[in-house]
């Protein structure tokens, strides 16, 4: 079930930054700059088979990803 929600990334300089974040019927994600207003989208990806979330930023001709894995305990 879609839905919309907050995503929260840190800078190196520690500072947060508030994001609106979306999932779409079809597993796309998606990550505005501004929290219930959108604003830019700065990324778009989906989640892999593996399971990891995968983001892509185009930036003129490049293009960037960024991969968040879920890290499980040695527990």
């Amino acid at each position: 079930m879609p839905g919309a929600d907050i995503v929260v990334f840190r800078a190196a300089d520690g500072t947060n930054a508030e994001h609106h974040v979306l999932v779409d019927r079809a597993g796309v994600v998606r990550v505005w700059k501004r929290w219930l207003r959108r604003g830019t989208l700065l990324v778009q990806g989906e989640v892999s088979a593996s399971g990891a979330l995968v983001l892509r930023q185009r930036g003129g001709t490049a293009e960037r990803q960024l991969v968040f894995r879920r890290r499980r305990d040695a527990n």
